[in-house]
């Protein structure tokens, strides 16, 4: 408590680049896809809804563990977060 004291200015509040850390980590970035697919090798949006249709006969027979492990089974094949794809199957599979 030392330190933050001796860091105050003359109104008494301690500014806040001297409360910041060196550097800021971001956990959610962990959650993001890695090396799902290389880069030359995206998915056209077509190829994606073909595959989703195909997958979500499995989605929708499987129970809760089965539909954790299709997801992402479906998030390292298209590179999409699993959010959009549990949306994506949830609801109609057409191009607009």
């Amino acid at each position: 408590m030392e330190q933050i004291h001796d860091q105050r200015g003359d109104d008494g509040r301690i500014p806040s680049f001297k409360m910041l850390p060196g550097h800021i980590e971001f956990p959610q970035i962990g959650m993001l896809p890695r090396g799902t697919m290389a880069a030359d090798d995206v998915m056209t949006i077509d190829e994606r809804l073909k595959y989703l249709r195909r997958m979500q006969p499995r989605y929708v027979k499987a129970d809760r563990k089965g539909r954790g492990q299709l997801l992402g089974e479906i998030q390292a094949v298209t590179g999409v977060h699993r959010k959009s794809v549990v949306r994506l199957l949830g609801g109609g599979l057409t191009r607009q």
